[in-house]
């Protein structure tokens, strides 16, 4: 989620980015010993895995309506999920309240100790995943969107951020 953080390593023990800058600074000289740049890095990387971007939408419903809206909402999304989004076909659903995995029909336990959650997860055919859930302290549903696109070896890192960032819209239109 957007409030969370990462850190890396036990010597700087907050999530505000200082260790991050150090092991980054590390690299960076790593990298220009052997003529390289991070942006040479993040090219090998996205060659290797792919473009991936993400983006977050919320919907703000206030008052008890909007509660019940939310609700309705969510109750839909499981009663009636998606078969496609666009193009793609919608793999798998997860739902975390119920923890259900649902592939093609067939419905399997998610199984695991984690508490159940009022979330959604789409999966679809081409890598993208699609989260659903009520905020747990505003009056909103948020959704969540990540996408997946290939970097060719003719591609530009732009070229390939902007195409990942014309599929994300694609997606985020074609779900919301």
């Amino acid at each position: 989620e957007e409030a969370l953080g990462y850190s890396v390593g036990s010597v700087v023990r907050d999530k505000d980015g200082v260790s991050v800058a150090v092991v980054l600074c590390d690299l960076a000289s790593e990298l220009k010993l052997n003529h390289e740049t991070l942006l040479d890095r993040l090219r090998a990387i996205y060659l290797k895995h792919g473009v991936h971007l993400s983006a977050q939408h919320s919907i703000k419903l206030p008052g008890a309506s909007g509660r019940v809206q939310i609700e309705q909402i969510m109750a839909n999304l499981r009663a009636q999920p998606p078969e496609s989004v666009g193009d793609f076909a919608v793999e798998t659903l997860i739902d975390y309240e119920l923890k259900q995995v649902i592939r093609k029909g067939s419905v399997e336990s998610l199984g695991g100790t984690m508490p159940p959650s009022n979330v959604l997860a789409f999966y679809l055919e081409d890598g993208t995943r699609i989260l659903a859930r009520p905020s747990g302290t505003e009056p909103k549903i948020k959704f969540y969107f990540e996408v997946k696109v290939e970097l060719k070896s003719t591609q530009s890192l732009a070229e390939g951020e902007h195409n990942a960032g014309l599929h994300l819209a694609f997606i985020q239109e074609r779900f919301l």
